[in-house]
């Protein structure tokens, strides 16, 4: 019982400071606060916290008055980490700007602000930078695959693709919606769009043609193991010879972890270094370069990079 009235105490705390104006002061007491709480706990201790202590606190609906964890919270396409949640950690997209109620400006200045959606950003240019490193190299026009591809935001910083140097972008998402977007927005740079599920990939129902470069942002987030790993195999398999594939990954234990789960309900697979290199388990040996991997500055995300051999 007493550690029930200890996490009601820090929260009222946490909301009383935010009241008082301490934005940053008070979210990172509140982060820290469930950080350690996820880590201390077993997954069935942690999910009844959550359920008990955190979402009946009255500080729920003033940390729900931030549009970022809402939206992830209250899912209105199904699902967290949707294109709409990752354009308000981008910063770009119509529905975006900051709330007016200064109480919540001040948690999604804070929401935004930390190590998970910062590493988000430096994917983003990442992608970017990549392609537009391979629209420079390449003998000719680069042919790009994005498998669940949101938004495709990147497009907005690749000067390569801006430019209209590439020869062809294709974007494969499950969300017509998000698609939508995409063929709204970015059909002038030559993007292309196909709805299509995780499930149909593996089931061969697409023929993509070869690409130079294949990757996907978030998606492994939400895939198991087997499915990732034969998922990496089907994405290679589009490579042409020399074509790179790219996929991303958070790891386990990140700062922001603790609050995702509780006040945003949004829960991934994460994994460590080894896990995100077994992806590519299921690849000939004679048929890659050897993989490339690395980390955003805050190394809350793994990046995998592999060449197929000419």
């Amino acid at each position: 019982m007493s550690g029930e009235i200890n996490a009601q105490e820090i929260m009222t705390q946490v909301m009383q400071r935010l009241e008082a104006g301490e934005y940053e002061h008070g979210m990172e007491y509140l982060f820290q606060f469930l950080g350690n709480q996820r880590r201390k706990l077993s997954v069935d201790e942690w999910k009844s916290f959550i359920s008990s202590e955190v979402l009946t606190h009255p500080i729920r609906n003033l940390i729900h008055k931030d549009p970022l964890t809402y939206r992830s919270f209250s899912k209105p396409r199904g699902y967290p980490g949707d294109a709409v949640i990752l354009d308000y950690i981008y910063g770009c997209g119509a529905r975006t700007a900051p709330p007016e109620d200064i109480i919540a400006k001040g948690i999604y200045a804070y929401t935004t602000s930390v190590p998970a959606p910062r590493a988000v950003r430096f994917r983003r240019r990442l992608i970017a930078r990549t392609i537009d490193r391979l629209s420079e190299t390449l003998p000719h026009p680069v042919r790009i695959l994005s498998i669940a591809a949101g938004h495709l935001r990147e497009v907005e910083i690749s000067g390569a693709v801006r430019a209209k140097r590439i020869g062809d972008f294709t974007a494969f998402d499950y969300d017509e919606k998000s698609l939508q977007v995409i063929s709204q927005e970015y059909s002038q740079f030559g993007v292309s769009t196909i709805q299509g599920s995780v499930r149909q990939l593996l089931a061969g129902k697409y023929e993509f043609g070869d690409f130079d470069f294949v990757y996907a942002a978030g998606l492994f987030d939400y895939l198991t193991q087997p499915v990732g790993q034969r998922l990496v195999q089907i994405m290679f398999d589009t490579l042409r010879e020399n074509g790179e594939l790219l996929v991303a990954n958070f790891i386990p234990d990140i700062h922001d972890v603790g609050y995702m789960e509780s006040f945003m309900d949004w829960y991934l697979i994460y994994r460590n270094d080894d896990e995100a290199l077994d992806l590519l388990s299921l690849i000939p040996k004679d048929k890659i370069n050897e993989p490339a991997l690395s980390h955003d500055p805050d190394k809350n995300i793994v990046f995998i990079t592999a060449q197929k051999k000419a």
